[in-house]
């Protein structure tokens, strides 16, 4: 019995690493396919639209080379941040109001975790940790990240062991991926390589732990929630 659980468990985690993974893992070196097909900058394809445009504006040679696919992967994120967002604050609602003493928790998880995506949603679409904390409030990138970093510190030790009784190799994959990213682009030994490699790299991790904190919440909202969504015939 116990040889078959494991068994059924494997394939289950597979199945959830081929469904979250393979897509995201196909369309990184699909967007480098692109770039060399095209001959527009990876960068245009990764980056925030709104950075592009702004250096498009200061350099007009290169509007000729604007593109509807300007930005594709920082918008995919975007979206992914947005869904998890509602997903997580829909379900602390929802939990909220089923009436078992257990639930409470995790309407204080799924609200708690809804609101920190909700504002790495807004920092990822306004760029405020790169563009607006620095330039109009005169506040360093390295602080923005290191409030983040207490305020999801703080939640994960008050949560410790809801996210225990979860799939968290996701969650801790998501921390993994959106790491590196951080890393990748604070490391000045990175300079020297190809600039176009180098915002692939750095963003396709940014998108592999975006995707994994949204596949993380939105199999745990179902599983809170799966007994009290099955409808009753009759």
């Amino acid at each position: 019995m116990k040889i078959a659980f494991i068994e059924l468990r494997i394939k289950y985690l597979l199945k959830i690493f081929l469904l979250l993974y393979i897509p995201i893992i196909l369309l990184i070196p699909l967007v480098y396919l692109c770039s060399l097909i095209t001959g527009i900058p990876i960068n245009h394809f990764t980056r925030d639209p709104s950075v592009i445009a702004s250096e498009i504006c200061l350099e007009p040679l290169l509007a000729s080379r604007t593109n509807p696919l300007m930005g594709f992967l920082s918008n995919i994120g975007i979206l992914l941040w947005s869904m998890c967002a509602s997903s997580c604050l829909l379900t602390s609602f929802l939990a909220k109001h089923i009436r078992r003493p257990r639930k409470g928790k995790y309407s204080r998880f799924f609200g708690t975790f809804g609101i920190i995506t909700l504002i790495l949603l807004l920092d990822d679409l306004f760029l405020f940790h790169e563009v607006i904390a620095p330039g109009i409030f005169m506040i360093s990138e390295t602080i923005v990240y290191g409030g983040y970093g207490l305020v999801i510190l703080a939640s994960l030790i008050n949560f410790r062991k809801i996210i225990l009784q979860s799939e968290w190799g996701l969650f801790g994959l998501a921390f993994v991926f959106l790491g590196l990213s951080i890393v990748i682009d604070s490391l000045p030994v990175l300079d020297n390589m190809s600039t176009d490699l180098n915002y692939l790299i750095e963003d396709g991790f940014k998108l592999l732990g975006i995707v994994s904190w949204f596949g993380y919440f939105m199999i745990f909202s179902y599983q809170v929630l799966k007994p009290e969504l099955i409808l009753k015939k009759g």
